[in-house]
C-alpha cells in the first residue's frame, strides 16, 4: 500500500529459463548490469534473476499466492511469507528496516503470526519475534496519534 517500495524485483528462475528471460529483458531494452538488469527509463529499479527453488531461510516449501494484476496472473508471496522473508533479511544483515518492513506488512495485512514464531524458533532466532511484536505495536502507536 505504498508504505515502503522495494528497490528490486526478484525473478526465480531454473536454468532452463535463464537465457530465456535474458532474451526478453534485453528486447524489453533493459541493460545487464552485473547480476541484475536495470531499464534506462526506471533506474531505480533493478531486476535479478535468482535461481530455484524459492526458499525462506531453511525453508524450502514455499507456496505463493497468485494474485490478478491487470487481468494478468503472478505469483507472489503471501503476507506471512512477506514478513519471514524481511524477518530473515533483519536477521542476516542486522537491518532495522528489515525488520520495520516486516512489522508494516503484518500491520496491513492478514497474517499468521503463529506460523512466524514457530518458524523464528526453527531458525534459533525465537528472540527476533519479542523484537517484531515490539516494532507492530510501536507502529500501530504512532499511526494513532
Amino acid at each position: 500500500k505504498g508504505l515502503y517500495k522495494s528497490g528490486d524485483i526478484d525473478l526465480i528462475t531454473f536454468e532452463h529459463s535463464t537465457k530465456e528471460l535474458d532474451r526478453v529483458l534485453l528486447s524489453l531494452g533493459f541493460k545487464k548490469v552485473g547480476m541484475y538488469y536495470q531499464h534506462p527509463e526506471c533506474a531505480h529499479l533493478f531486476v535479478q534473476s535468482v535461481s530455484g527453488p524459492l526458499g525462506i531461510g531453511d525453508d524450502l516449501k514455499i507456496k505463493p499466492q497468485t494474485l490478478k494484476v491487470e487481468g494478468k496472473e503472478i505469483k507472489i508471496l503471501t503476507p506471512t511469507d512477506c514478513i519471514r522473508d524481511r524477518l530473515s533479511a533483519y536477521i542476516h544483515h542486522n537491518s532495522r528496516a528489515c525488520l520495520t518492513q516486516a512489522a508494516l506488512v503484518a500491520n496491513a495485512q492478514h497474517y499468521n503470526p503463529e506460523k512466524i514464531k514457530k518458524w523464528l524458533k526453527i531458525e534459533g532466532h525465537s528472540e527476533v519475534y519479542k523484537e517484531f511484536i515490539e516494532e507492530i505495536k510501536k507502529i500501530k502507536s504512532s499511526s494513532s496519534s
